[in-house]
């Protein structure tokens, strides 16, 4: 894997945009089996409830103070 120049983006807003569209697509297309559907809907509320959560905490702890 070789090193890229330190300003250097992996990718631009619009191609990352793109490929969230093609991933919400492709789960409520006929991609992918609805086992490995709910599997990745399941992780990523998961993971979008523990940075919530994790947010408000932060938040709470300041506010605290």
């Amino acid at each position: 894997m070789g090193t890229g120049e330190p300003d250097q983006l992996l990718a631009g807003r619009w191609e990352f945009a793109g490929g969230a569209v093609r991933f919400v697509a492709a789960l409520l297309g006929d991609a992918l089996p609805d086992w490995a559907k709910w599997t990745v809907c399941a992780l990523v509320a998961a993971a979008a409830l523990w940075q919530g959560a994790t947010w408000l905490l932060r938040r709470r702890r300041v506010g605290i103070r």
